[in-house]
């Protein structure tokens, strides 16, 4: 199967690099890994918990270049790290007005688990822009179709 493709893989990186997370950190950067195994490795980083894969996957959740399920798994992960750092990884995408709807409920949900009061506030104006945005973009739809 794929994943067991994909734990093969891993392996012999870990063995080459001697680091599980530096294994894969490595499959999740590499632009000619395809999505799947993309999305997999940062499952994988989120398990394995290591502050050391906070700015990688930081960094490809914000990453517009990147795949939509790439992107939200990275949200994933960080929540799954569960640090400090992580946390404010996850913040930083919810105030980002750029921010794909589906990375914003992603980071939200995920800090609705971890976070604090305030941060749970921030994660709920972040999805309330979400659905302003998915309303404005349905009415400009309906008007072009009329």
């Amino acid at each position: 199967t794929r994943e067991e493709a994909l734990r093969w893989r891993v392996q012999v990186e870990v063995l080459k690099q001697g680091s599980k997370v530096e294994a894969f950190r490595k499959a999740f950067q590499e632009p000619e890994k395809d999505s799947w195994t993309r999305v997999q490795a940062a499952r994988a980083l989120g398990k394995i918990g290591s502050e050391k894969a906070v700015a990688v996957l930081d960094a490809a959740s914000k990453d517009p270049a990147r795949d939509i399920s790439t992107r939200v798994q990275a949200a994933s992960a960080l929540g799954k790290i569960g640090s400090k750092k992580a946390e404010a990884a996850l913040e930083n995408v919810l105030t980002d007005p750029a921010a794909d709807s589906w990375v914003l409920v992603q980071a939200a949900d995920v800090l609705r688990e971890i976070g604090s009061k305030a941060v749970f506030a921030k994660a709920v104006r972040a999805l309330n822009r979400v659905l302003k945005r998915a309303a404005t973009d349905t009415l400009t739809w309906v008007q072009a179709a009329e």
